[in-house]
């Protein structure tokens, strides 16, 4: 990706950043309550102790691969879920439901 050259640019980056950043974070608050979770008990998952997962949730931390990949297998899903949104993970997990649906026997 280029460097952007003016103030506009930069502004135009930074928005895309921090909508970049809302929509993941929607995407694990929805995991979370879907799992019917507290931010604390994903935060244990983790082994983290603080506030973590509310700052990402509210797309105020940018974090790592690893740590994207150790917030998926809290969180129970593929990492490519998360990066994907909230309402791709949403849909994903409902098509996930109802093919559990069907496959239940009566």
């Amino acid at each position: 990706m280029p460097t952007p050259q003016n103030a506009a640019e930069r502004d135009e980056l930074d928005d895309r950043r921090e909508q970049f950043l809302a929509g993941f974070g929607a995407a694990v608050l929805a995991r979370r309550t879907h799992l019917d979770l507290t931010q604390r008990q994903v935060d244990a998952r983790m082994g983290y102790r603080g506030r973590f997962v509310g700052g990402v949730e509210r797309g105020r931390r940018n974090i790592t691969l690893t740590t994207l990949y150790a917030l998926a297998a809290a969180l129970e899903t593929d990492p490519r879920a998360l990066l994907a949104g909230p309402d791709v993970a949403w849909r994903a997990e409902l098509t996930s439901s109802a093919l559990q649906f069907v496959a239940s026997p009566p």
